[in-house]
C-alpha cells in the first residue's frame, strides 16, 4: 500500500499581507504530478486545508481544482481531515455524496467511525481519520465525563479504530495533533494554553503509520512511523532553512513501513540575508531569486534612510528589514535614560546621533532652538 501524505496547506493564507494563492497553486501542481508519477493508493491531507474557518472564494476554488485533478482525473482516493484552522462543518459539507466518488472528508467525529479501505491486488490497507479533536466534543460524542484533555480524547478515538483493524493488517492513522517531542515553527497556532495540547507518540502504537498534521516542519517523532509531512510552503521566518516536501509512505503486507520525501519547489522561496545596505542594493549579498520573500538584516552602523523602499527596488518581495545590533544597542542605551530629564535640544541631538551618527553643529543647534521657540510661542498663542 502506497500513501502520499501531505498536510497544512493553509489555502488562502496571507504572508506579510501577500496573498499566497498563486504560490500554493504552484506547489499543488507539483503534488498533482507526483500523484500521476507515483500512482499512490491514496492521498492524505492531514488537516489545516484552509487557513481560516471561513475561507475566501478563491481558496475554495483552488481546493476544488486540485481535488478534481486528483480524485476525478487521476481516480485516486483522497482523505481530508479538518485541522484547528478549519471549520469542521463547512469542510465536511457533502461528505456523504463525495465519498461515493473517492473523496473522504472528516470534519469532526460523529456517527460510526469507519476506516476507509484502499489498495488492490492483495495490497489493501485501512485508513483511519481523526480530525482535530476538542476534548469537550469527544466527551459529548462518547458520553464519557473522564475525557478532559487532548491526550484522553485522542486515546479514546484511536482505541476504537485500533479495535476495528485486524491484527497485522496494514493501517494508517491520520490525525491533526501536537505530538510531544515534535519541533514547532512560528507559524502554527497553539491548540491550547500551557502545553496541555501535547499528546505522546505512543497514542499511535498499533498502526503501521501515523500521517500527522499541525507542525510545519517535515519530521519524525520518536519513530519513522510517526511523521509530520510539514506544510506546503514556508509560512514564517523560522522555516527559512527548512526544505518543504510531501511524504510517500510504502507499507508492506506485514506492516513494515518505508518513507520517502518528495521535494516541493516553491514559486518564491523564503530566505534571510544580511549585509550593508549598499552591498545588498548592489546584489553582492543576495544570491538566489530577487523575487523571493526576504527577511533582511542590515549591518550598517548608522540608521539608513528609507531602507525598505530602497531595497524593494531590487527585491520587490522583501517582507521585513531589521537594523544591526550596533544601532539597536545605541537606541537601547538612549531609551534607558529618563527622556523627561533632557531638554528639547539635547533630546533632538541624541536622536540625530542615534539615527545618523552625526552630532548637531553649533549652527544646527541654533536653528533647532529657534524652531522650538517659534513652535512653543505658536502653541501659547493658540
Amino acid at each position: 500500500m502506497k500513501i502520499l501524505h501531505t498536510s497544512d496547506w493553509h489555502l488562502g493564507k496571507l504572508f506579510h499581507a501577500v496573498n499566497l494563492l498563486e504560490d500554493q497553486r504552484h506547489v499543488l501542481g507539483q503534488l498533482i504530478a507526483m500523484v500521476e508519477d507515483e500512482k499512490p493508493d491514496a492521498v492524505v491531507v492531514a488537516g489545516d486545508v484552509y487557513d481560516r474557518a471561513v475561507p475566501s472564494a478563491e481558496a475554495v476554488d483552488l481546493l476544488d481544482w486540485v481535488l478534481t485533478e486528483i480524485v476525478d482525473r487521476l481516480a485516486t482516493p483522497t482523505i481530508l481531515i479538518a485541522g484547528n484552522h478549519d471549520s469542521p462543518d463547512r469542510l465536511q459539507f457533502g461528505s456523504t455524496l463525495l465519498k461515493k466518488n473517492g473523496l473522504h472528508v472528516a470534519g469532526r467525529v460523529h456517527g460510526d467511525l469507519t476506516p476507509v479501505r484502499v489498495g488492490k491486488d492483495g495490497n489493501e490497507g485501512l485508513l483511519c481519520s481523526v480530525p482535530f479533536l476538542e476534548p469537550a466534543m469527544v466527551r459529548e460524542y462518547l458520553n464519557d465525563s473522564s475525557i478532559t484533555t487532548h491526550e484522553a480524547a485522542l486515546r479514546a478515538i484511536t482505541r476504537r479504530f485500533r479495535d476495528m483493524v485486524p491484527v497485522g493488517a496494514p493501517s494508517v492513522l491520520i490525525a491533526h495533533a501536537y505530538v510531544a517531542g515534535g519541533s514547532p515553527s512560528d507559524s502554527e497556532r497553539t491548540l491550547s494554553v500551557g502545553g496541555a495540547d501535547q499528546v505522546p507518540a505512543d497514542c499511535f502504537d498499533g498502526f503501521s503509520y501515523a500521517a500527522l498534521g499541525h507542525l510545519h516542519r517535515p519530521q519524525n517523532v520518536s519513530s519513522p512511523r510517526v511523521r509530520y509531512s510539514g506544510s506546503l510552503l514556508k509560512y514564517s521566518r523560522s522555516e527559512a532553512a527548512v526544505a518543504k516536501s510531501v511524504s510517500l509512505a510504502e507499507i508492506g503486507a506485514d506492516g513494515a513501513c518505508v518513507v520517502r520525501e518528495l521535494s516541493l519547489v516553491p514559486r518564491r522561496d523564503v530566505r534571510e540575508i544580511q549585509g550593508l545596505l549598499a552591498d545588498i542594493e548592489s546584489g553582492a549579498c543576495a544570491d538566489g531569486n530577487s523575487d523571493d520573500y526576504l527577511y533582511i538584516k542590515l549591518l550598517d552602523t548608522t540608521m539608513p534612510v528609507n531602507a525598505m523602499s530602497r531595497l524593494r527596488v531590487r527585491f520587490p518581495n522583501a517582507v521585513d528589514v531589521n537594523v544591526s545590533t550596533a544601532i539597536a544597542a545605541t537606541t537601547g542605551a538612549t531609551q534607558g535614560k529618563s527622556l523627561r530629564s533632557l531638554d528639547d535640544i539635547t533630546l533632538f541631538d541624541t536622536f540625530m546621533k542615534a539615527a545618523t551618527d552625526h552630532e548637531l553643529t553649533a549652527e544646527e543647534r541654533k536653528l533647532v532652538a529657534a524652531t522650538i521657540e517659534t513652535t512653543a510661542s505658536a502653541e501659547v498663542a493658540s
